[in-house]
């Protein structure tokens, strides 16, 4: 018997300018949904149920998008502040920042206050750039990082000059923590697609972050995803998925599990977070991955399968045959523009394909052994 199991992530993200301190109100929903299917002979039955889920999907997701900002989650958001002086340390009034998201062009605006400082709060993560202007002063540009979760804090310095004048820097700025007593460790994009995992589930890297250990294979605690971290219970993982809770709590793991492509990177938090994550000592963050001004995707197929393995030792020693077995692990992922600047879309789906047989030893008394115990 064949099973298949098909998994369809999608997300929106949509941007709308607004008056206020950040200049900027982002939404981003996301929907998973993951359905288990025996395959017959025929698959027609599957068609009516499928459209109307396609059709709840849609449903749901312009009700959300229409919903107050307010309402969707922040847990996820990074955040960007920092004090912005002349080269010889005296602080800036009223100098204008702009922080733009680099893969779609949406701006987040605000000033300095009377003491040279600014906030930019919910930044999704992603690569931006930052413009601060003064009259009297050359325009500073620099590209930062803003990673799940995190709370950036800047030093920036303005050159006296003309407006018009620009001083760029390359160098991305590190995101380094300097704001609060947080542990944590980043799980990036990267690392996500460039790690061997054998089943493409993304939460197998949590095993990465500072005091991490697999008590799964070491004393047989398969709870949760079977790791503990900072010596805490393999139970006590608070699972986040783009700000909401993802947490199956009969089972104490993740509730969903979105397909590998559809993950943009995320956070370990171990120990001194803030209060707004609650619930557990321990939190894993995730966010997907969103749409942007570029078309892009990706295309997949991992197979494994006896006809590249050995025999097993007991499969030998008993010169049994070679058990079958053969997993596909197949998808792909499409992320672009529905409006320029405004909104974009993502979608990821993927599926499992499994046909296994094995060979069973069982030990069978033989009619002198029963003589004997009689």
């Amino acid at each position: 018997m064949a099973k298949l199991l098909t998994g369809g992530f999608v997300s929106l993200d949509h941007s709308i300018e607004v008056k206020g301190s950040t200049g900027m109100s982002y939404n981003h929903f996301s929907f998973g949904s993951f359905i288990w299917c025996l395959l017959g002979n025929s698959t027609s039955n599957l068609v009516e149920p499928l459209r109307k889920l396609i059709f709840l999907f849609f449903a749901t997701l312009l009700v959300v998008q229409l919903a107050p900002s307010d309402a969707v989650a922040q847990t996820h958001f990074g955040s960007v502040m920092g004090r912005v002086q002349d080269s010889s340390g005296a602080i800036i009034q009223e100098a204008r920042v702009a922080l733009s998201n680099l893969a779609t062009n949406t701006t987040q605006q605000t000033v300095t206050n009377e003491e040279g400082l600014f906030v930019i709060a919910n930044v999704a993560a992603g690569n931006y750039e930052i413009a601060v202007e003064k009259e009297g002063f050359k325009k500073l540009v620099q590209k930062l990082a803003v990673e799940v979760a995190k709370r950036l804090e800047l030093t920036l310095t303005l050159r006296l000059g003309e407006i018009t004048e620009t001083v760029t820097i390359t160098e991305t700025v590190a995101g380094i923590n300097t704001v609060s007593g947080e542990l944590s460790r980043e799980i990036t994009g990267t690392e996500l697609q460039n790690l061997p995992l054998l089943t493409r589930n993304p939460y197998n890297l949590v095993a990465l972050a500072p005091g991490a250990a697999d008590a799964a294979t070491a004393v047989g605690d398969t709870r949760g995803i079977g790791i503990v971290v900072a010596g805490g219970r393999s139970s006590s993982l608070n699972f986040l998925l783009d700000g909401g809770e993802n947490n199956e709590t009969f089972a104490t793991g993740p509730s969903t599990i979105v397909p590998l492509d559809a993950v943009a990177e995320f956070r370990v938090q171990s120990n001194n977070m803030t209060s707004e994550f609650g619930r557990n000592t321990l939190v894993t963050n995730v966010i997907t991955k969103s749409g942007s001004n570029e078309l892009h995707g990706s295309l997949y197929e991992y197979y494994r399968g006896s006809g590249l393995s050995t025999e097993t030792f007991e499969d030998k020693a008993s010169g049994n045959p070679k058990a079958n077995f053969v997993r596909n692990l197949f998808g792909g992922s499409a992320g672009g523009r529905i409006l320029r600047d405004k909104t974009f879309f993502f979608g990821s789906l993927e599926g499992l394909r499994v046909r296994s047989s094995a060979n069973n030893n069982w030990f069978v008394p033989t009619q002198e052994f029963v003589d004997n115990a009689a």
